[in-house]
């Protein structure tokens, strides 16, 4: 049985389960963060997965209005 994943714990314990699988999307993933494809960066931050500002700490991605900023973008990572 698939559950909501809504549900707090302590409802599920209450409607009389002995036991809870729980699962978390999202990972530490894998190489370096300023290799990843730009057009990716800007969809996930279009899609509301990433922010702007996690765009540019941890991708090195400058990202306004939509648009990727080239040359901001090439500052962000060389300086990462």
């Amino acid at each position: 049985m698939r559950l909501d994943s809504r549900r707090s714990l302590d409802t599920l314990v209450g409607l009389g389960f002995r036991f809870c699988e729980l699962s978390a999307e999202g990972g530490g993933g894998f190489g370096d963060p300023c290799e990843r494809a730009p057009d990716r960066v800007l969809r996930d931050v279009m899609d509301e997965l990433l922010s702007r500002e996690a765009a540019e700490t941890i991708y090195g991605m400058k990202i306004d209005e939509g648009r990727i900023d080239s040359a901001a973008t090439q500052r962000l990572r060389t300086a990462l």
